[in-house]
This record gives structure tokens, C-alpha cells and sequence, in this order.
């Protein structure tokens, strides 16, 4: 896919939708994950998804259990590893 092409410029504009779909589904008590990644023709097959449209991310939705819901949460950096201030690599920090 070139990058100036519209069906780049539609991709790149679907994650503030997605993000926007995700807030809302969290603030209702639904836990959300988007995926990329995966096999878009077996996703068309079983969705019965006409070539036409193009499948940008897939967003899975659902209660999370009491289990998960319970659960601490991994994988995050640490909030001075993932921002600088004024360059990059400067520590920052909330206010």
C-alpha cells in the first residue's frame, strides 16, 4: 500500500474512530482489544465481508470477566519511558 494513496489516508484515519469506539465501550463496562495482524480473507470468508470494503483493524468486544477484570495490569512502560520533554530522551514528567 503507497502512502499517498486513499485507502492509506482511510487507514491512517480509522484509529481515532476505533480509539473513540474503544472510550465509549469502557465507559459502558466492556473491555475492548484491537487487533491488525490478521488473516483479512478468512475474516471476509467468515464474515461474509464484500471485497469492496477494506478491514483497516477488527476490534473485539465483550464483559470481561471477574477473573480479568481482577487482574493487574502488565506490559506498561513506566510514563517517563514513553514521553520526552522539550527533545527526545529528556525525562518528563506529570505535573
Amino acid at each position: 500500500m503507497q502512502i499517498s494513496t486513499p485507502e492509506a489516508w482511510a487507514f491512517k484515519q480509522t484509529m481515532p474512530a476505533a480509539t473513540h469506539f474503544m472510550l465509549q465501550a469502557s465507559e459502558l463496562g466492556l473491555a475492548s482489544l484491537p487487533m491488525e495482524g490478521f488473516d483479512e480473507s478468512r475474516v471476509r470468508r467468515a464474515l461474509k465481508i464484500p471485497r469492496r470494503y477494506s478491514l483497516p483493524v477488527i476490534i473485539a468486544v465483550g464483559y470481561p470477566t471477574a477473573k480479568a477484570a481482577a487482574a493487574a495490569r502488565t506490559g506498561r512502560f513506566p510514563i517517563g519511558e514513553m514521553f520526552s520533554a522539550d527533545v527526545f530522551g529528556a525525562q518528563w514528567a506529570p505535573a
